[in-house]
């Protein structure tokens, strides 16, 4: 339970923090931003590190990167945890749908939609390829 609440914790503050910034200065920089955590989510929870660094690393270094049960559990652990995040910004945009009508955007401001949409799509495929697709093992 401890692992979940940790991982869920982390990528909250992703969510809110990209949310945030983009709530109060508009733009385009979260996209960068999305593109390099999905990126490093899928190296990491594939174990694509885990084998460059067998492979690339000395010994002392592969005994401490190779997988055990903890971190098998933590990558499942990965797939029920990162969604509880978007429940809270989802009950917000329902609020102010509520509030507001359509007098106000739903999420503070035009951009945090697109933010908001493209985190949950990331997510899932970060998901799908962990799951479906026959990575490189240990």
């Amino acid at each position: 339970d401890l692992i979940q609440f940790v991982h869920s914790y982390k990528e909250s503050t992703v969510l809110i923090s990209l949310l945030g910034g983009e709530a109060v200065t508009p733009g385009y920089t979260w996209i960068f931003s999305l593109l390099l955590g999905f990126g490093m989510h899928t190296i990491v929870r594939a174990g694509i590190l885990t084998v460059l660094l067998g492979a690339f690393c000395p010994s002392w270094i592969r005994k401490r990167a190779r997988p055990d049960c903890f971190s098998e559990f933590q990558n499942q652990v990965r797939f029920t945890s990162g969604y509880p995040r978007f429940v809270p910004v989802i009950g917000v945009a329902a609020a102010r749908l509520i509030s507001f009508g359509g007098s106000k955007p739903i999420l503070f401001n035009d951009m945090c939609i697109p933010v908001f949409i493209t985190t949950l799509c990331l997510e899932v495929l970060v998901d799908l390829l962990v799951w479906k697709v026959r990575w490189p093992r240990w």
